[in-house]
């Protein structure tokens, strides 16, 4: 009977030992996005962009990061060129940077 309550006690004692352990901290680490860059075969692809996406990509950033957006059409059947821009800005005017991208999309959409 001793030796019964003896395991006993060993058992619920280390049972509740092993549940008192410290939680080690926990370390984040802060990561930025800071270009994107699309590359498509056929500027009908472009028209597929989610920029909400884009908006949500950078919005972790600091509002000071240089960013930069890039949009490379390749040369195929159709493209007998290839054509590439991209648009350099800040983080905290993400808008402005996606309503450029729009209207050169749109312009190299009629090229």
């Amino acid at each position: 009977m001793k030796k019964l309550f003896l395991i006993l006690f060993v058992f619920t004692y280390s049972t509740f030992y092993a549940q008192e352990k410290p939680v080690a901290e926990m370390h984040f680490i802060e990561s930025t996005v800071k270009s994107l860059k699309f590359s498509v075969d056929s500027p009908e692809e472009f028209k597929t962009i989610n920029w909400k996406d884009i908006k949500d990509i950078f919005s972790e950033n600091k509002k000071t990061d240089t960013i930069s957006i890039g949009f490379e059409l390749n040369k195929s059947a159709k493209n007998k060129q290839q054509y590439s821009f991209s648009i350099k800005g800040i983080s905290e005017n993400v808008d402005g940077l996606i309503s450029l991208s729009k209207k050169a999309i749109k312009t190299l959409n009629k090229l």
